[in-house]
């Protein structure tokens, strides 16, 4: 018997995001969207639902982000007039499988085997119209039938089913597309001698669902299916079905693949292939279905998963030289079956490092107040979210007389305050030194205390071969540490002081 299919069955997948973290729920119950914010019976409206197995096993609790496991989704036609309206009948669906706020991973087409089995097996899964055993998915479709004058069968509004027999892909891909998978589906409309268990047997059609370049996380397959009977009957013309899909009860992509399709490629594929990762950050995603009816209505059906299970970035700081801090991000951790692997820091001044190790240091310009950040990445990919430290800047002043004799006693004096305040920082310890010009060879003095509104004093001799002073804060209690130096230049005896 030969079959015509005009229009093919369409479906668009977007996948999206998790934020760098780990593990996402189902939702308990599917959700419902309509046109209408008060459903009508002739509101178009869709429930939908999805869940995530890992290892063959649905995971009851959120599962870790950056993990690779199979996405099953489920939709259903719900409007309440939609057996008799064929407006209401779906024309194609949008689903996000995965959204913001970071986005799961769809390989490239490009980047995987040719044929490499993306649902479905290498046998038929239905010959007989019973798609149970379809392991890419199944369902409903609403049929149209027209055409026929045998008794036998009922022109009018039919129901169908239809079963997903696999989902390979292709590479090379076609132009201007990053994702292309082949898809075998059949379809049978149940009226009398057109039904698959009457003997003749399912219709059966091949077409491609691709995302664009520009937008690869869009996987398109239009939601409409048309096939004809040509002179099934002696009495008949050719019996025509339009039909669209009713219900998806459950449709699998793989997360990971090893297989190709034997009646394809039949080379082995290069090891196990990852085909969708979970996103890599923790929060709210959104996991959404849009389908649209053949009056251009549109019904979305909007989840929530709450991702979890990320590493957490924990840091300290640890302030020891002038313009320098210390961190310490050795607290962090991750899931119980990871590891961290990278520390992320961004230093508030512009600078950032990635270190393989949990300590780092780093010199600043100035004493000013800077916002530290730490995100931390375990071994699987999977971020932290920020960690945020506040470091304070100082300054610091230095009071000497311009000039003085050999010898002579000095008064050094000065302020240690908050950078960009007058607010003094009181009992902090100062190194006071003596140093050769341009700092060179410099000798401890004494350590000062800081009294009062960071005020500090200091009598010293002047030795002429070391001429400058300086004064050093190391930091410390969550300010950067800060320098001050000056020259005191030498006078003969006898001649006036200047300072």
């Amino acid at each position: 018997m030969r079959v015509l299919l005009v229009r093919s069955l369409g479906v668009v997948v977007a996948a999206a995001a998790i934020s760098a973290g780990p593990v996402f729920t189902a939702a308990a119950t599917p959700v419902q969207g309509c046109n209408d914010a008060t459903p009508q019976p002739t509101s178009f409206c869709i429930k939908y639902d999805v869940n995530l197995t890992k290892n063959g096993i649905e995971t009851p609790t959120p599962a870790e982000a950056g993990d690779v496991g199979d996405f099953n989704w489920s939709l259903v036609n719900s409007s309440g007039n939609e057996p008799t309206d064929k407006n209401l009948w779906i024309d194609h669906m949008v689903l996000t499988l995965l959204g913001e706020p970071d986005p799961a991973t769809i390989t490239p087409s490009s980047a995987l085997d040719n044929n490499l089995l993306i649902a479905g097996s290498n046998t038929d899964c239905g010959s007989s119209g019973d798609f149970t055993g379809c392991a890419a998915g199944q369902g409903t479709i609403d049929g149209d039938v027209s055409g026929s004058d045998d008794p036998s069968v009922s022109d009018g509004n039919n129901s169908g089913s239809f079963g997903i027999v696999k989902v390979v892909n292709v590479n090379p891909p076609q132009s201007g597309t990053a994702i292309d998978w082949k898809v075998t589906a059949d379809f049978c409309i149940d009226a009398s001698l057109l039904a698959c268990n009457s003997g003749s047997g399912p219709v059966q059609h091949t077409f491609e669902v691709t995302a664009p370049t520009a937008d690869p996380t869009h996987l398109t397959i239009p939601a409409q299916v048309q096939f004809s009977y040509p002179g099934l009957f002696p009495m008949d013309a050719d019996v025509t079905v339009d039909a669209s899909i009713k219900s998806v009860d459950r449709a699998t992509f793989l997360g990971q693949s090893g297989k190709v399709d034997a009646a394809g490629d039949p080379a082995a594929p290069s090891g196990a292939q990852t085909i969708i990762k979970l996103p890599k950050a923790c929060g709210n995603a959104d996991a959404s279905a849009t389908a649209v009816d053949r009056h251009s209505d549109t019904a979305t059906a909007p989840l929530v998963y709450a991702v979890t299970g990320c590493p957490t970035a924990l840091f300290t700081a640890k302030e020891t030289k002038p313009y320098n801090a210390r961190f310490d991000g050795t607290a962090s951790t991750a899931a119980p079956d990871r590891n961290v692997a990278k520390w992320h820091w961004a230093f508030g001044d512009g600078a950032t490092a990635t270190t393989f190790g949990p300590t780092v240091s780093h010199t600043y310009a100035t004493s000013r107040s800077r916002t530290v950040t730490l995100v931390v990445e375990d071994d699987s990919g999977v971020l932290s979210q920020p960690r945020h430290l506040s470091l304070r800047g100082s300054k610091l002043t230095l009071h000497a007389p311009r000039t003085a004799v050999s010898r002579a006693t000095v008064k050094l004096s000065g302020t240690l305050t908050r950078s960009g305040s007058r607010s003094g920082l009181s009992h902090r310890k100062l190194l006071l030194q003596r140093c050769r010009p341009n700092a060179t060879h410099c000798t401890k003095v004494a350590i000062l205390l800081t009294g009062r509104n960071g005020a500090w004093h200091a009598k010293t001799k002047f030795l002429p071969n070391r001429p400058m002073f300086r004064v050093t804060f190391s930091g410390g209690g969550g300010y950067i540490g800060v320098r001050a130096a000056r020259t005191v230049g030498r006078r003969s005896a006898g001649l006036p002081h200047t300072g």
